[in-house]
């Protein structure tokens, strides 16, 4: 014996279960109580909280992570994916996570540099999911930069202020900084001169 319960025409929560069995001589019995079974058709939410759209990353441990929560029945996992800027061609980022507060560590090592998006896709514990709008640009930048002295050469003479220059370039995040540096010859004891 079975029914069909269309939850979707009652409103979300708590509810109480029974049978009322009647036999052909007018006999009947009532079951006891199926207490509490929830009734949960809403999607969770939840979006990327961290890394920010456009931001700089590097390392075998950058954090993702999410704001991910359910009224109802309450989250059941966190899943972040990463996908190749624009394309949505979503990959998983390690296993999803099942406790709050959600987040997963990112090997940015084992991709390609280059521009992700990430997003998570958060499913509570009635099976409802919700996928969240991606978090763009986020350049994964795990080259060195380069960058020699350009000025003044090798052997050269100079007195009072000298411009020291450098070719400093990257092709990934760009270049933060230059920081120039003098040492007496062969001491390798720096001091900055400035940046």
């Amino acid at each position: 014996y079975a029914v069909s319960w269309d939850t979707t025409l009652v409103a979300d929560g708590l509810y109480d279960l029974r049978v009322v069995t009647t036999d052909n001589a007018g006999n009947s019995f009532t079951s006891a109580l199926v207490t509490n079974v929830r009734v949960d058709n809403t999607n969770p939410t939840g979006s990327v909280t961290a890394p920010a759209a456009s931001a700089n990353v590097r390392g075998a441990a950058v954090t993702v992570s999410s704001d991910s929560a359910d009224a109802g029945s309450g989250v059941a996992s966190a899943q972040f994916q990463r996908s190749p800027a624009g394309a949505g061609t979503w990959t998983n980022i390690g296993a999803a996570d099942t406790t709050s507060p959600y987040s997963v560590s990112w090997d940015t090592t084992l991709v390609s540099d280059g521009l992700y998006d990430l997003r998570a896709i958060t499913t509570d514990v009635a099976g409802n999911t919700f996928t969240s709008a991606p978090v763009t640009n986020v350049r994964v930048d795990n080259t060195n930069p380069a960058g020699s002295v350009t000025a003044p050469a090798a052997s050269a003479n100079v007195r009072a202020t000298v411009s020291v220059t450098s070719d400093s370039a990257d092709a990934g995040s760009g270049v933060a900084s230059a920081q120039f540096q003098r040492s007496p010859a062969g001491a390798g004891t720096w001091t900055a001169i400035g940046a």
